[in-house]
């Protein structure tokens, strides 16, 4: 191996715990942006698995008229060549006026169901006129037991009769845990959702006296179940329908009319916008935090620089070296994070849409699109830092970057003019205040790191009060549960970033300051002492970093709740503000304790070496 290639092997063996916590912290940021990516396409697909296999009806049409459809309706849909298969039944609305229940009653035959087919997951079919399945409850619908015996209002004969629970189902017609709107008041939501059978008389009343007002319709289409192409179809058919029949005759309504899929549609718009809005922030700090780990990469390699450039090597080896070195660790990073976030993060999240939508088994997405957009956009920021680090030390001659660069000399701060606070301070307070404003850029940087994750952790808090705070709401009920577990995700994600960022920044700060922490230890500091001297810059402007995430935070969450339209930042509970900046001291002092044996083992002859 050339001796140019030897060094750069030797690059990636001296800097790699550097370059191992620079691709964790690239991993996580595009596992959350990989997997939120792909979770719309794929919760789609598992929903729109379990209607297909419950048959679901692309149009609703609904009678106008109180005697039901009339024979030349009925001889429109039979001949109509672009209906795939029809179902007419009876149903109404009512309200109970013994206890002012509002109860949906459904009269079809639960044996032959081609449109619509509701499934049984509990209980048996009726077996007389007195028996009958209701709807699974939902949280919002009443949950009645099988074998409890419910009295109603007969709403043809206006005399009560009580009616025996013999099964539960499910329709695939409410596919969503929200409220059902009453049709004759959709601010009222209905209690009950009854099913008889055509088999026997219906409260009483023949099956022939009881008209069809209502016909569910499979149509032909080339196109999938809920895509654009789907939406444009069933709506020109509607119109279709709606013309050949009069308004004044039917009404047509199609799926995206429906409560439950109203509510499963709204859950993924506001899905697909957390998979922008998160990532953004994510990359952003990780931008950040390459910036800093890339300044001080090549700013500890300024004399290999220089000895490059003096021994004649080409600008574009020297550049190209350090390009790698970062290139390789986006790409790494975004392999490992791509490939694990579009299989974990849509297993995790799934399990909680079930629970507010019925859905079909997980379907794997290959829609990666937004984790390889993330990806490219940080690949060019780290390069385009590199690039502009490298070429400034670049423009220096190669005698200056062989010398050492001397530290930055203290200077008098702030806090020192104030006698009365200053004069009691011990000295290792002092000359860590005076540490941190020395290095005004790492100052600044490390702030910024913070105080972006501080955010992040903020925001996801604030997003799972707000998803608390809506369970009840019939309208957003069935948002909450997996908004809880994006949320929940975010967070946690958030804090293994900070984590590994605050380790990052902390290894580095250990690793450039060795040679001080090795005089101190000459001098008679004892390790405890000397892992305080560093730490406590750290833990500082953590604090600083933490304090200014707060107000920032809010302001965004503000922002996002309005894209989102999604609670408000009244929800936020005054503890996430409180757990937000605690979490955030509490794995600063983690990874302090985590990263006390490398101060142990700081070798005290390195402060005896020469640097010239």
């Amino acid at each position: 191996m050339k001796a140019f290639g030897k060094t750069v092997a030797r690059m990636f063996k001296v800097n790699k715990a550097r370059f191992a916590l620079m691709v964790s912290i690239i991993s996580v940021s595009l596992f959350l942006c990989a997997g939120l990516g792909v979770c719309p396409d794929a919760m789609t697909k598992s929903y729109r698995y379990n209607l297909e296999e419950h048959n679901v009806s692309d149009l609703l049409v609904k009678s106008q008229n109180s005697t039901g459809f009339t024979s030349d309706e009925l001889d429109y849909f039979e001949n109509n060549n672009n209906i795939l298969k029809y179902e007419s039944y009876f149903t109404m609305d009512n309200k109970q006026s013994n206890d002012n229940q509002l109860i949906r009653y459904y009269y079809l035959d639960l044996d032959k169901q081609d449109v619509n087919t509701i499934e049984l997951k509990r209980g048996r079919w009726p077996q007389n006129e007195n028996e009958c399945v209701i709807e699974l409850p939902d949280g919002f619908l009443t949950d009645y037991k099988i074998g409890d015996t419910i009295t109603i209002e007969n709403p043809i004969l206006k005399t009560e009769q009580e009616i025996t629970v013999v099964g539960k189902v499910f329709s695939p017609l409410y596919s969503a845990n929200v409220g059902e709107p009453y049709l004759l008041d959709s601010d009222l939501y209905l209690d009950i959702i009854m099913y008889f059978d055509t088999g026997f008389s219906f409260m009483g009343v023949p099956a022939s006296f009881i008209p069809n007002n209502e016909i569910s319709i499979r149509l032909h289409k080339d196109t999938k179940l809920l895509e654009d192409d789907y939406e444009k179809f069933v709506n020109e058919t509607k119109l279709e329908y709606e013309e050949a029949l009069g308004t004044e005759n039917v009404a047509v309504l199609t799926l995206y009319e429906n409560a439950g899929y109203a509510s499963f549609d709204a859950a993924i718009n506001k899905v697909g916008l957390i998979a922008i809005i998160f990532p953004i922030f994510f990359i952003l700090v990780c931008a950040l935090v390459a910036s800093i780990s890339t300044n001080r990469l090549i700013a500890d390699d300024r004399s290999v620089i220089g000895c490059y450039y003096s021994l004649g090597i080409q600008r574009n080896k020297i550049i190209g070296k350090y390009f790698w070195f970062n290139a390789l660790i986006v790409i790494i990073g975004a392999v490992v994070g791509i490939t694990t976030g579009i299989f974990c993060l849509p297993a995790i999240i799934h399990p909680t849409f079930d629970i507010s939508f019925h859905m079909g088994p997980l379907m794997f997405s290959g829609n990666i699109w937004i984790g390889l957009l993330f990806s490219a956009i940080l690949l060019l920021t780290v390069l385009a830092i590199c690039l502009s680090v490298i070429i400034s030390n670049l423009n220096e001659s190669p005698a200056s970057l062989l010398t050492y660069k001397a530290p930055k000399p203290g200077k008098k701060i702030l806090l020192e003019r104030i006698p009365f606070i200053w004069k009691h301070l011990a000295f290792r307070f002092k000359s860590s205040a005076r540490n941190i404003f020395r290095y005004k850029k790492n100052m600044i940087l490390t702030i910024l790191s913070v105080m972006g994750s501080t955010v992040l952790v903020f925001v996801g808090l604030g997003l799972l009060d707000n998803s608390f705070a809506l369970v009840d709401d019939p309208l957003y009920g069935g948002i909450s549960d997996p908004m809880k577990i994006i949320s929940a995700a975010v967070t946690i994600l958030a804090c293994v970033l900070c984590a590994l960022i605050i380790f990052n920044l902390v290894n580095m700060n250990v690793s450039e300051r060795s040679r001080e922490l090795a005089t101190l230890k000459v001098l008679g500091y004892r390790d405890i002492e000397c892992s305080f001297y560093t730490f406590r810059e750290t833990f500082t402007l953590s604090i600083v970093g933490g304090l200014f995430g707060l107000p920032v935070g809010h302001v965004l969450m503000k922002y996002v709740l309005i894209w989102l339209d999604f609670g408000s930042v009244n929800n936020i509970k005054w503890y996430s503000y409180i757990g937000s900046f605690v979490l955030i001291v509490v794995l600063t002092l983690l990874v302090n304790f985590f990263l006390y044996p490398k101060v142990e083992k700081i070798d005290m002859s390195d402060s005896l070496k020469t640097i010239d």
